[in-house]
């Protein structure tokens, strides 16, 4: 399992919870959370969200609010706010 930081285009922060061997479409999961784009976080700025050192980002016990969205064993993505 890996947690990635990521932001959206209004540069909100966003969890992603996903096995270790897979990847992160970003335009599906754009479009599944209906923003315009997502990217991965710089290390500096996902360390603020997160409160976590980037390699040893938690998905729990954030440092601030931010939504979640995980990959299921079906590829879908699931999201919570």
């Amino acid at each position: 399992m890996k947690t990635l930081v990521m932001e959206d285009d209004q540069g909100e922060p966003l969890v992603v919870l996903m096995h270790g061997d897979r990847e992160v479409s970003v335009k599906a999961l754009a479009r599944q959370l209906s923003r315009r784009s997502v990217q991965i976080c710089k290390p500096e700025v996902a360390n603020r969200h997160s409160g976590y050192q980037v390699g040893g980002t938690s998905p729990f016990g954030r440092a601030s609010r931010c939504r979640s969205a995980w990959s299921g064993p079906s590829s879908t993505w699931r999201g919570s706010t």
